[in-house]
């Protein structure tokens, strides 16, 4: 074994290293909370390439870019050099697409916009208009946009999928809107997020000998969350495997939380059934928390059939006893975290040490309005990502423009923000001229003849034509400059410089808006961004970054040093971890949700989203249950979540009690009495 194995393999429990060392054919490392996933997916990758497998020949796709990030570090601190295909799902394939999607014989070029949550919905906001009345069927925009991701997550057609998953609804009206948004993005050569994965499988599906291409090109396939895998994302897994069948997936059913988004937990569970061969690697050993929370969450979690059983265990002794807070109201429940956040930091703690999860972000309202009034610092995860702000979006509009003329979405954002004149009307009017002459709007509007196509001299139309081709004209060679020069010529800047004067003088600044200096602040981060992808990419085009650009909708990190405790849903909660956590609202109705708990099945993804937020502690865990709730009823009663009652009183160091948030000296007494 040489060196670099050494290193690699150094600090590895033997069930680690079991994982990390297979070479040949599927395996399932089944991963439990806190006990080093990341660790062993990275450190696989770093020991196939020291085994002298081909960095290119490898392909590692996970969820999110922080994860993606986070591996590709630890691989090129460990072998120094990492393989090219590394990301996300739809990152991946939309690599895979800018290739190779030209062999689907279809309209769609290499150089295709992907468009975002509110991009689509622009679109098809811009496609209802050409329907008539009423095609929306009794939903809204956002709804059919989500039955159309539905249908295409689970690869059925939409009348299909409207017909078995929804009843009395006009299957005809919703299809014939969806048909009309799939041409409206092929006329735009754009993608959504689910057209990624799915042409890279009509790709595979289609061409036998594409399909044998990357199976030759992509040895070695390893996912990560596998858990959190839809249909969509199972079947293309499917068809990237290659006769050597070196497919490698990491996850735990236990963590499965997103049935929502589409993700199946059947696809881990059934692995070992698509693969009967396949070795199953537990880990087990948790490197997070002490083992009373860890056998508290060990209990709770056997209530659930739907699993594959494991017992997380761990070398930091027992430590704080987990505490049960009854209180009144939710009220109540903020007041007493405030005190016991202050006796925390009395002996020694942070703020940031400490976080609050809650099942429904409403919950967050009532915490808020305590910490506020207290003057006590926190900070609410899950605002809006860097790339998902106004300032940042109206300069990716003129970037994606001037890198695909037919982007008509990224069009219409970019004359709004110019304030041109040239109104919803007028852009309609000239749409309709670009199709009578088989062009994208853009390019007519850099046509030297554009008069002609006009019906009268129309200044405002001229003068917005003559800035286009002031856009087309900008050179393209040099990433950087090009952004700076498309930015200068945006005036973006001086526009958020002057709406703001324009607002203070009128005296209508909203409390709620970003101020001019916090947009020109994003405006430079932006700036920075492109820089630093150009760095690191010498050769990439302003395709590559809108694309990698068009691809970050993590919510960001914050980068916030401030001494704050954190709140978040238990949703969000995945992948965190902190010293203390408080979850509130552990009562009937909230967790579990009325909503989701309505069947065996709805009822064990509830456990499991308690299981997570458990298993997010460290050192400390406290669960509130408030008496009684405030509705748009009145004060209703509550009862303590049935998940109390499957906690263990006492078992190996554990000890459950109530405390009375308001007495004085808190009195604890068995949960039994629940």
């Amino acid at each position: 074994m040489t060196q670099m194995q050494d290193d690699i393999l150094e600090g590895l429990t033997d069930s680690q290293t079991e994982a990390v060392t297979h070479l040949g054919g599927p395996m399932l490392v089944v991963a439990g909370a806190g006990s080093g996933k990341t660790r062993v997916v990275t450190r696989r990758i770093a020991y196939l390439i020291s085994k002298g497998v081909w960095p290119s020949s490898i392909l590692a796709m996970t969820f999110t870019n922080k994860a993606a990030s986070v591996m590709r570090e630890r691989i090129l601190s460990l072998v120094g050099e990492v393989p090219r295909n590394l990301g996300t799902f739809h990152s991946c394939c939309a690599r895979f697409l800018r290739k190779d999607i030209g062999r689907l014989n279809d309209s769609w070029t290499s150089d295709f916009s992907i468009y975002d949550e509110n991009e689509q919905l622009s679109l098809m906001k811009h496609t209802l208009k050409g329907l008539p009345d009423g095609i929306l069927a009794g939903f809204s925009p956002a709804e059919l946009l989500h039955l159309i991701s539905k249908a295409k997550n689970d690869r059925m057609d939409i009348r299909k999928y409207l017909n078995i998953n929804y009843l009395h609804i006009d299957v005809d009206a919703v299809a014939r809107v969806a048909d009309a948004y799939a041409a409206a993005l092929k006329q735009m050569n754009a993608l959504d997020f689910d057209d990624l994965l799915l042409l890279v499988i009509r790709l595979l599906e289609e061409d036998p000998m594409t399909r044998e291409l990357y199976h030759n090109r992509l040895r070695y396939i390893l996912i990560d969350e596998y858990q959190d895998t839809n249909q969509a994302q199972y079947e293309l897994m499917k068809l990237l495997v290659g006769p050597e069948r070196n497919i490698h997936v990491t996850g735990d059913p236990d963590q499965c939380i997103y049935s929502w988004r589409g993700s199946h937990y059947r696809n881990i569970m059934n692995f070992t059934q698509d693969y009967p061969d396949a070795r199953v690697v537990r880990l087990e050993q948790n490197y997070r928390s002490t083992q009373t929370i860890l056998d508290v969450a060990n209990e709770l979690i056997r209530k659930n059939a739907q699993r594959i059983d494991k017992s997380l265990f761990s070398d930091k002794g027992y430590g704080d006893p987990i505490l049960v807070v009854q209180t009144n109201n939710a009220l109540e429940e903020a007041t007493w975290i405030m005190r016991q956040a202050k006796k925390l930091i009395h002996n020694g703690f942070c703020l940031n040490d400490m976080a609050v999860f809650y099942r429904t972000n409403s919950q967050s309202r009532v915490l808020e309005k305590v910490f506020i009034e207290h003057h006590f610092p926190y900070r609410l995860v899950g605002g809006i990502p860097f790339y998902s702000r106004k300032e940042v979006k109206d300069i990716l509009a003129f970037l994606r423009i001037k890198n695909n003329p037919n982007d008509t979405v990224a069009f219409r954002r970019m004359v709004s923000c110019l304030n041109c004149g040239v109104g919803e009307k007028s852009l309609d009017g000239l749409e309709q001229t670009a199709l009578a002459n088989g062009q994208p709007l853009f390019t007519l509007l850099c046509r030297p003849d554009l008069p002609k196509h006009l019906s009268g001299r129309k200044p405002k139309i001229l003068k917005l034509a003559e800035w286009c081709r002031q856009l087309q004209a900008i050179p393209a060679e040099n990433l950087v400059d090009l952004v700076q020069e498309v930015l200068r010529l945006s005036d973006l800047q001086g526009n958020y410089r002057r709406e703001a004067l324009l607002a203070s003088r009128r005296g209508k600044v909203k409390r709620d808006e970003p101020s001019a200096e916090e947009r020109l602040a994003n405006i430079d981060a932006f700036l920075a961004s492109v820089r630093q992808f150009a760095d690191e990419n010498p050769s990439a085009s302003l395709a590559d970054f809108l694309a990698d650009a068009s691809l970050m909708t993590d919510t960001q990190a914050d980068d916030d040093q401030e001494d704050r405790i954190t709140l978040m849903t238990l949703h969000s909660s995945k992948g965190q971890e902190f010293p203390y956590v408080f979850i509130v609202g552990v009562a009937e109705g909230m967790l579990p949700h009325a909503n989701s708990a309505t069947d065996e099945e709805g009822l064990e993804e509830e456990r499991r989203l308690f299981y997570v937020g458990i298993t997010r502690a460290k050192v400390g865990l406290t669960l509130l249950c408030p008496k009684s709730i405030y509705t748009w009823q009145g004060n209703m009663p509550c009862l303590p979540s049935r998940f109390l009652k499957e906690l263990p009183l006492e078992h190996d160091g554990v000890t459950l009690c109530v405390a009375r948030a308001c007495s004085a000296t808190p009195s604890y007494y068995s949960h039994r009495r629940y």
